[in-house]
């Protein structure tokens, strides 16, 4: 392959990069935005303490959301345009955490150790913290009871579309007769 082929096939790979992780951006954001719009208070039901886990919960969510959908090559490419400003510390959170324990409790961290002006998200965390006794592993161990009940990404693509032809293929075994 000559000089020229291989400079053109990087060049095609980076804009492919770029594009791909704009959309990346794209499905984050719009996740994000759903979720923090009713979704995830949705998700959770009818719980008492929905209005304090709405927004920790969206986070832990797309936590998992990165793990299933992202490469682990591109999530700082994904994360990289949402670093600045207060969200930093979660898109560090999300980057940095090898498990969602990790990050529940680097959430909580986080919070324990702000010190400027108060904000909602310390205080809907203090309150949880106070319904737990003020320990941070039983809120995470909470948060994550929480999160298995929900049943999110709890299977790989590849399954998932298997499980739907499986349901299609009795679907129409059920409509179609045997003269079929």
């Amino acid at each position: 392959m000559s000089q020229t082929n291989t400079a053109q096939n990087i060049e095609a790979e980076d804009e492919l990069k770029d594009i791909y992780l704009a959309s990346l951006r794209q499905r984050f954001k719009s996740e994000i935005n759903r979720l923090t719009r009713g979704d995830m208070a949705k998700l959770l039901g009818d719980r008492d303490d929905v209005s304090l886990l709405s927004f920790l919960m969206t986070y832990v969510y797309i936590w998992h959301w990165l793990q299933h959908n992202v490469d682990k090559r591109f999530q700082q490419g994904v994360l990289a345009a949402f670093s600045k400003g207060p969200q930093a510390f979660l898109m560090e959170l999300l980057l940095n955490s090898s498990t969602a324990t990790d990050f529940i409790l680097g959430y909580i961290t986080y919070w324990k150790n702000y010190s400027a002006d108060a904000q909602l998200q310390q205080h809907n965390l203090y309150q949880l913290l106070e319904q737990q006794n003020g320990n941070s592993e039983q809120l995470t161990a909470y948060l994550l009871d929480i999160w298995n009940s929900l049943h999110q990404f709890t299977k790989s693509y590849t399954i998932a579309y298997r499980d739907l032809a499986q349901q299609e293929k009795e679907r129409y075994r059920e409509m179609l007769g045997p003269e079929d």
